[in-house]
């Protein structure tokens, strides 16, 4: 992995001043060879900076935000929406609601990026099956700046039985889901409009967009501990999904 001077540079800092707190990492010129694609994430955090140390009390915290903010997304969505609930406006509130609790509303000030909702993928989609195709749930499209999310995809509705796995988290309900699913596809929004040569890396470019950049700001802010999407209570496997840049994210 090369370097990577998202972690010595102040551009991020100033875009997002609620990301200044987290990582304030001076004086790093030259990526440790162990933080890589695959390293732990804390460890990594450890090898950045101190302040960006990652511990249980840090994931404890989190946690309250996340059920905080499921409360108050209720006012948006109920906790199992029909997929034809979602609209561009309601996914902007939600997106705001996420701002306001894990960023102090610098995002939208920031990045600024349009929602908009489709039946499901579309386009020539090599190597994926009719089934993956209707069953894409969202994506981030950087030519437009503009987080997509595919109706079909949220007809699955998750329970204590049978849950999803978003980005490390057990959701049990489809708001649930959808907020992690947000937050997800926020982070990719931050490194494009926030990171103009970090984002051409392979520190963010590898596993398909969700290298070290993309997991330390996914875990540092939203307190994810994967990038990975799948349902029921088996063991994470990656269904990402990458063409150019767009990025979905898939159920089989």
């Amino acid at each position: 992995v090369p370097s990577c001077t998202i972690f010595n540079e102040i551009a991020i800092h100033s875009r997002i001043p609620a990301l200044a707190v987290i990582m304030q990492l001076p004086g790093m010129t030259q990526r440790d060879p162990s933080f890589g694609a695959d390293a732990d994430a804390d460890a990594c955090a450890m090898l950045v900076s101190p302040h960006a140390c990652y511990c249980y009390s840090d994931k404890l915290k989190r946690r309250v935000k996340w059920l905080k903010l499921l409360q108050q997304a209720q006012s948006t969505l109920q906790l199992n929406f029909s997929h034809a609930d979602i609209s561009s406006k309601k996914l902007a509130e939600l997106a705001a609601l996420i701002d306001l609790e894990f960023l102090d509303g610098s995002f939208k000030q920031t990045c600024n990026p349009q929602y908009t909702v489709r039946n499901q993928l579309e386009g020539n989609q090599p190597g994926l099956t009719p089934q993956a195709i209707n069953n894409a749930v969202a994506g981030y499209e950087p030519e437009t700046n503009t987080m997509v999310f595919y109706r079909n995809g949220w007809r699955r509705r998750p329970s204590m039985r049978h849950p999803v796995q978003s980005d490390g988290v057990y959701c049990l309900n489809k708001l649930q889901w959808l907020c992690h699913c947000m937050a997800h596809e926020m982070v990719h929004c931050i490194v494009h409009n926030c990171c103009p040569e970090e984002k051409q890396s392979a520190a963010y470019l590898d596993n398909c967009g969700h290298g070290p950049i993309f997991m330390h700001i996914n875990r540092s802010v939203f307190g994810h501990s994967s990038h990975m999407y799948t349902p029921g209570w088996n063991k994470l496997h990656s269904l990402q999904l990458q063409r150019g840049h767009r990025k979905a994210r898939c159920s089989m």
